[in-house]
């Protein structure tokens, strides 16, 4: 290892004259000009002055060392006025300080990754690898030795941190071990029961147990996790976001136990986490507050007559937490005191606290956010902003940075006003500081801090080139942070999309269930995919039902919303519903191409969000037959495809796309999938043997079409699914009752029938060259292929009327149907099919199909896409059915009790979030068939409600 070292002091003017001339050979100017005499006397004795050395760039995967420095292989030490310096090129296995652990803390010195200013074609993964081999020179002065003395002593000596262990799960728990695992640090997982196999406990060096699936038995058990960092010799513990993140008690648990909490002090944490006290904290600072009330009085008298004084519409909102958890819009007066209650209830339930703020609710908002970073020597730097405006039920859904549509001065004045606040708590590592932006006066008012790494920090990331989590622990050491402000720079635009497990046609309803089949983008240097689950995990419902987070880069923003809409569409997902549906509707539209965007996007276009994505982006359908020559057609085959000498109606091009083109793809799919499995059981069966054309000793149990003296035609019958890519009307739509299941949290249970399509109908026929006939019942047909072009019978290559394309597919079994996924040009289409109707070993299975909509129902309840079960199908008439997977929290009557039309009788919650589920009629309450604490499936029976005419 090359050390160098300066100690100078009690020089004169001509000696620290020749120091700076000497080293304006290996630094740069302007380390020489903040070391000139004029300068060392201008500055104050014991302020740091940061200056940085710069290795040349090299590239990955093993940085040089700097030529440069090779001054001496040993220490030396020059008297020439009150500087110290010292630089060390770090090892190649390992980007730590930890080389410096054992300098003397009377040495003010430390070196500090410096990332170098990323080329703009250089990919970010290069140069945030290449950033270990620049090297940073601090520099200090002191009038005296006594002042240096005391200067040092004041000065954080670095904590060596070789074991972290992170408190947290999922995605950000692997997010922080990858990079733990470049700085070769060792890392520490601790996992609940639901969570034993997850791929943060595989992605970990070691793992502990820490107790049951319930958050609060488990993740939120700060003694446990206490202790495990004892048990195996965590020098850190780093908290992620949520759970313990912003537990001021739990960090100073920390500091009590001698283990480096990496966050901020417990009374940065007390100061921010209560959104009160911190609003009074800014408005004595003269940060601009959104009018309203955060007083200790809680009393529900007392806040409703605060409210009628703020004036309607109010905005209630939990004093601790965050992501909409305790928040409820009220626009009536006469809505408020259940509003409250929901909310503090909530709130409780989430953070433990159900202290409530409230605020004057701005009309039209923008969600900007400011990144600050803040080290233990007092420096504090922003990295800019993000807007996080695209949100659905209080929670981010799409962020980007940097904000769209704001002038250099404005970002000046917000950014600079981020770093104010985090100076006025005293603030350490990293934080975000929210502002909410109304768009009519275009003022912008503080709304919180969150003391925690964000969920969206990654597009931060994108634009600065730099690793926030690699400075979390780099000022966890007590390093000054590693950049100076004037040094951070913007690159770019990025934008980060949230794949959540929820059911968006019924009002955005969590899910939970199996990861059944999942298919990601390709990672690279502008695409990045956070997530914390593979194919074959479960979504639980005790955690958030967030899959992924989709991050992407490009040079501009129009470059990079083009690539994330190319992303999502390459994101596929079958399982449990998700939202990918609504962030390609999102992506793809004109408002938010045009950054015509505030915190009610969604709401205003809940209708053209809704429309079918397969329908609405105009993509290419398949052609098929139709007119008169399909008419005649369908007449001579009697709807079963067969003509007479095997002859086809001369095909009319007729475009067909949407459900019925993805229905058209699914029936080609299916057959050619089967025809390669069954050869490949041909070729694996009897490897010795030359295969033979079936391995059964029946013709006619064979999948592949072969029928002897005739072509077989096979039926089709296939019930489109509702939710993610159909866009049908359902639950939760925008309105009235769309703005209560947001604002309010209320759903009111599924309607009859509200999960499926009517049917389609068709039939495929198999040619003697291989190639297939795909027809409807309406007498259109057209000449298909299909050819399976990956090893697992997932990827087909379909051509259908001369059109060909790469078509994803994937089936499962539910228990009385199949369940059918097609992805066709980045729309995904779902398909339900009764048992009874899908098998391909029967000649004519047209008398089984009369019944199959009834059939295409068995919808297991992780499946449920606001489809199936419903008010009274398949349970009778007036019950009720679970809108999701859940706990109950709340039964408000029991049986026996008169209820209107939307009275409350059950609150579920469900991934912290709370649920009513309303009556649907007027009548009596009968038959309740839960209790508190229960857990329920999604589609359970929860109670029944009989008119008037029955009760009586």
């Amino acid at each position: 290892m090359i050390r160098w070292a300066l100690h100078a002091r009690a020089a004169s003017r001509r000696s620290r004259r020749t120091l700076a001339k000497g080293l304006r050979g290996v630094a740069s100017p302007r380390v020489a000009r903040l070391l000139s005499p004029q300068r060392l006397s201008e500055t104050p004795p014991t302020l740091p002055v940061a200056t940085q050395f710069r290795a040349p760039y090299q590239s990955p995967p093993v940085p040089a060392a700097p030529a440069a420095f090779a001054v001496s292989s040993a220490p030396f030490s020059v008297r020439a006025g009150s500087v110290s310096a010292v630089a060390a090129p770090r090892s190649r296995s390992s980007p730590s300080a930890s080389a410096f652990s054992a300098i003397p803390a009377s040495a003010r010195f430390s070196t500090v990754n410096r990332a170098p200013s990323a080329p703009s074609s250089l990919p970010a993964a290069s140069y945030l690898a290449a950033a270990s081999s620049a090297i940073s020179l601090s520099v200090s002065t002191a009038s005296a030795n006594s002042a240096a003395s005391a200067a040092s002593a004041a000065t954080p000596a670095l904590v060596p941190i070789s074991t972290v262990l992170v408190a947290n799960r999922g995605e950000i728990a692997c997010r922080v071990m990858r990079t733990l695992k470049r700085l070769a640090i060792r890392s520490v997982a601790v996992y609940s029961d639901a969570d034993r196999d997850a791929l943060h406990v595989r992605s970990a060096d070691v793992a502990f147990r820490v107790g049951p699936a319930a958050a609060r038995e488990s993740y939120l058990r700060g003694d446990a996790i206490l202790d495990i960092a004892e048990r195996c010799g965590a020098q850190a513990i780093h908290p992620g976001y949520g759970f313990l993140s912003e537990n001021a008690a739990f960090a100073a648990a920390c500091q009590q136990r001698g283990v480096e909490f990496i966050g901020p002090p417990p009374s940065a944490i007390q100061a921010m986490g209560d959104k009160s006290a911190a609003k009074e904290l800014m408005t004595s600072a003269g940060v601009p507050v959104v009018p309203g009330y955060h007083g200790e009085d809680q009393s529900e008298g007392f806040l409703e007559e605060e409210a009628r004084r703020i004036g309607y519409p109010i905005l209630i909102k939990a004093t601790q937490g965050g992501g909409g958890k305790g928040m409820r819009i009220v626009r009536r007066p006469q809505d408020f005191l259940a509003s409250l209650a929901g909310a503090a209830r909530e709130a409780a339930a989430a953070f433990g606290n159900g202290r409530v703020l409230l605020e004057r609710y701005i009309q039209r908002p923008r969600h900007i956010e400011v990144q600050v970073f803040a080290d233990k020597h007092g420096n504090a730097v922003h990295l800019f902003e993000r807007d996080c405006s695209v949100q659905r039920r209080h929670q981010k859904i799409i962020e980007e940075a940097p904000a769209p549509g704001i002038s250099p001065e404005f970002r000046r004045q917000i950014c600079a006003a981020a770093v104010d606040a985090a100076k006025a708590v005293g603030y350490v590592g990293a934080g975000t500081v929210e502002f909410i932006l109304d768009c009519d006066s275009n003022e912008f008012f503080f709304m919180e801090m969150n003391t925690r790494l964000q969920v969206e920090h990654p597009v931060t990331e994108m634009v600065t080139g730099q690793d926030l989590v690699e400075w979390q622990v780099r000022v966890a050491r007590g390093e000054p942070l590693p950049l100076n402000q004037e040094d951070v720079r913007l690159t770019g635009h990025a934008f980060e999309a949230r794949v959540y497990a929820e059911n968006v046609p019924r009002g955005f309803l969590p899910a939970a269930g199996p990861l059944l089949y999942l298919r990601t983008p390709e990672p690279s240097a502008c695409v990045r995919v956070e997530t914390g689950v593979q194919e074959g995990d479960d979504v639980s419902t005790f955690y958030d039902p967030m899959i992924a987070k989709l991050v992407v880069s490009a040079p501009n923003r129009s470059e990079a919303l083009q690539r994330l809409r190319q992303s999502l569409g390459q994101y596929e997902v079958a399982g449990v519903p998700t939202n990918l549906a609504l962030l390609q509707a999102v992506a793809c539209h004109a408002g938010f191409e045009h950054a015509d965007v505030d915190t009610h996007f969604v709401q205003r276009h809940y209708d053209e969000l809704m429309t079918s994505p397969l329908a609405s982006a105009g993509r290419g359908g398949v052609g098929l037959a139709g007119g008169a020559a399909a008419a005649a057609a369908a007449a001579e085959t009697g709807g079963g495809g067969r003509m007479a000498g095997g002859e086809e109606a001369r095909s009319v091009a007729a475009p067909l796309g949407g459900v019925e083109g993805a229905a058209v793809a699914a029936m080609v799919c299916q057959c050619a999938v089967e025809r390669w499995g069954e050869q490949m059981d041909c070729l694996l069966s009897s490897p010795s043997s030359p295969p033979s054309p079936s391995p059964s000793p029946s013709p006619w149990s064979s999948a592949s079409g072969f029928r002897p003296n005739y072509l077989y035609s096979r039926p089709f019958a296939l019930s489109p699914c509702l939710g993610e890519g159909s866009g049908a009307d359902g639950e939760g739509e925008e309105g009235e009752e769309g703005e209560g299941a947001e604002e309010g949290g209320e759903e009111e249970g599924r309607g009859e029938g509200g999960g499926r399509r009517e049917g389609i109908e068709g039939w495929v026929r198999y040619e003697r060259d291989g190639s297939f006939t795909v027809g409807l019942a309406d007498g259109r047909h057209v000449a298909a292929s299909g050819w399976v072009v990956d090893g697992e019978g997932r990827r087909v290559e379909v051509e259908v009327g001369g059109e060909r394309s790469r078509v994803s597919f994937f089936q499962h079994a539910m228990p009385d149907s199949i369940e059918t996924h097609v992805w066709v040009d980045g729309c995904h289409q779902q398909f339900s099919t009764a048992c009874p109707s899908i098998s391909p070993f029967a000649l004519d299975d047209h008398d089984d199909d009369d019944d199959h909509h009834a059939h295409g129902h068995g919808h297991a309840p992780s499946q449920h896409h606001g489809s199936g079960h419903g008010h009274g199908h398949g349970h009778g008439r007036g019950v009720v059915v679970a809108p999701m997977a859940g706990r109950v929290v709340r039964v408000a009557c029991g049986e026996g009790a008169a209820v209107s039309k939307g009275d409350v009788v059950v609150i579920l919650e469900s991934m912290k979030m709370e649920h009513s589920v309303k009556a649907r009629v007027s009548g009596t309450l009968a038959d309740v068939r839960v209790a508190v604490g229960q857990q329920v499936a999604d589609g359970m029976p929860l109670f029944r409600v009989l008119p008037p005419e029955q009760s009586a």
